[in-house]
């Protein structure tokens, strides 16, 4: 599915050069969250926190998680990212993640809100989309 394609390429990018060393995790999910599937495919499984969603002039934020089948190249297992999407653009945005090994230790963290993409129907973003932006 196109979302994990987009997933794999965050955790390769932070990776390679564009992530950021880092001790401290960057997107820290709440106390109690409420992970509800959206997405999977042959790689993985994509959540969302259902109490982290919250929409505010058009735009709906939110935490997601991707937990993928088996480990990549550079052992991330896991990556925690906070979204929002754009419901007049009809797109959505990458403004934080944390990829994680199995271990729990991070990867690669990127705090740097990324570009404007648009939202792919068969996509969590997508989901999120339809049932928010009405």
């Amino acid at each position: 599915m196109v979302f994990f394609a987009l997933a794999l390429a965050m955790a390769a990018s932070a990776a390679d050069a564009g992530g950021q060393s880092a001790t401290a995790r960057v997107v820290i999910p709440a106390a109690n969250p409420e992970w509800v599937q959206v997405n999977a495919d042959d790689k993985g499984k994509a959540f969302v926190d259902r109490h982290s969603i919250s929409v505010t002039n058009g735009v709906v934020r939110y935490q997601g998680r991707v937990v993928f089948d088996h480990a990549d190249e550079n052992g991330a297992v896991e990556i925690f990212h906070a979204q929002e999407i754009n419901c007049a653009a009809r797109t959505f945005r990458t403004m934080a993640f944390d990829v994680l090994a199995a271990d729990g230790t991070i990867v690669a963290s990127l705090s740097t809100p990324g570009d404007p993409v648009k939202a792919n129907t068969d996509s969590p973003s997508g989901a999120i989309l339809k049932e928010f932006c009405r």
